[in-house]
């Protein structure tokens, strides 16, 4: 992925490149949070929102702070709901993000620091 590295604007004048590392991954997982509880305070009648927030922070808990390994089933059976919201959001940085973050959930333990 390195090679086509692929850069999306997560806010004006800020880019980023989804490289398939642990620093990156936190980086993303961080601002995805901060974008998720944004939209849930701001759209408090789309649930959606506040799954989606709810499913980021239990990921960042099990996976970055706690480092527990978690299956790819188990991503795809516990978190299915975000990875279906990532799908509706196009091709936004929003679901950009939320496609990495599901999308190397399970193989955040091999990844390499940077």
């Amino acid at each position: 992925m390195a090679e086509e590295a692929k850069y999306t604007s997560l806010k004006p004048n800020f880019k980023i490149m989804y490289e398939e590392n642990k620093s990156n991954y936190k980086k993303i997982m961080n601002l995805t949070i901060i974008e998720s509880k944004e939209l849930k305070n701001k759209f408090p009648d789309i649930y959606v929102y506040q799954i989606i927030y709810n499913q980021l922070k239990s990921i960042k808990e099990r996976v970055i702070d706690n480092q527990e390994i978690i299956t790819r089933d188990e991503v795809f059976n516990k978190y299915s709901f975000g990875s279906i919201a990532a799908k509706n959001f196009d091709d936004s940085s929003f679901g950009n993000n939320l496609m990495f973050i599901y999308g190397l959930s399970y193989k955040y333990a091999n990844l390499p620091d940077n």
